[in-house]
C-alpha cells in the first residue's frame, strides 16, 4: 500500500500553498525551527503542513545560496551573514 500511494504522488504530484517570501527563502532567512550546519539538517514541525512548507523553504534557500550552502555543510560558513 505504502509502495502505491508514493506511485501515485510521483504521478498527480504534490501541490503545496506556499507565499512569496517561502519561495524567496534564502539561507540566512530560514524559516524558525529549520537549521543547517556542518553535516546536519534539522526541520522541527507542528504539522504535516508546516513541515512540507519548511521543506520548500529550504530547497528554496540551498537554490539561491547553493555556494553558501556547501561551505556550511562542510563547515566553512555559519549561515548567518549575507553574501
Amino acid at each position: 500500500m505504502a509502495i502505491e500511494a508514493v506511485q501515485r504522488a510521483r504521478l498527480t504530484g504534490v501541490k503545496i500553498p506556499v507565499t512569496r517570501e517561502v519561495l524567496e527563502t534564502r539561507l540566512a532567512g530560514l524559516p524558525d525551527g529549520v537549521t543547517v550546519g556542518p553535516r546536519r539538517i534539522e526541520v522541527v514541525f507542528d504539522n504535516a503542513e508546516s513541515a512540507l512548507v519548511k521543506l520548500v523553504a529550504l530547497v528554496q534557500a540551498f537554490t539561491h545560496d547553493l555556494e553558501r550552502f556547501q561551505a556550511l555543510v562542510a563547515g566553512g560558513d555559519d549561515g548567518t551573514k549575507e553574501p
